[in-house]
């Protein structure tokens, strides 16, 4: 997500009131990159993703979206 993305998303939220979540499994493919070794095409892995989740905490609300296996489950009545 570039920085044009959030001046779209913050004016979608102001105009219109959208509010821009994210899930747990976002958060996980995220944070499972944390430990990536240095490639050509992303030197600093940790750097990268670490800029990717100061994004979430200026844009995002603090509910979690439940994943699609829990909603799916949930649906089934298969939920705890």
């Amino acid at each position: 997500m570039n920085d044009e993305d959030m001046t779209i998303l913050e004016r979608l939220e102001r105009q219109r009131g959208f509010r821009y979540h994210y899930s747990i499994t976002n958060y996980c493919e995220l944070l499972s990159h944390f430990e990536d070794d240095p490639s050509a095409s992303c030197p600093d892995p940790f750097s990268k993703y670490r800029r990717c989740f100061l994004k979430i905490v200026q844009l995002c609300y603090a509910e979690v979206l439940p994943s699609p296996e829990m909603e799916c489950l949930s649906l089934a009545g298969l939920e705890k």
